[in-house]
């Protein structure tokens, strides 16, 4: 008996939308969408592993808008960040692959 490879169903259902992150700011890619995974790895580079010693000596904390976010206490609490506080954080929003193509269809009809 041969299996089609290509036959398979793969996990991801149409059911289940992927979630994007769209984020415009340091370090994004050129689309602006990201993977969940692919936004956090981004904030964990340019932000969470960032070395701030040397800005904080020169500018003081305070001229640093990065590290004034409600009352976290940062750099040192990036590392408590959940993935709602990174979005908000970096004013990056969220929405479904499935969003995102019914978004770009009407653009596109508009025009």
């Amino acid at each position: 008996m041969h299996i089609n490879a290509f036959s398979r169903r793969t996990n991801s259902s149409p059911m289940t939308p992927t979630p994007l992150v769209y984020y415009s700011g340091v370090g994004c890619n050129p689309t602006y969408k990201h993977t969940r995974d692919e936004f956090i790895t981004i904030m964990k580079r340019e932000f969470q592993h960032k070395s701030w010693a040397i800005e904080i000596e020169i500018y003081g904390k305070a001229c640093l808008p990065e590290l004034n976010y409600k009352d976290w206490i940062l750099p040192d609490d990036f590392c408590f960040f959940t993935i709602e506080d990174w979005i908000d954080f970096a004013g990056a929003r969220e929405s479904t692959a499935r969003e995102s193509t019914a978004r770009e269809s009407t653009a596109r009809a508009s025009i």
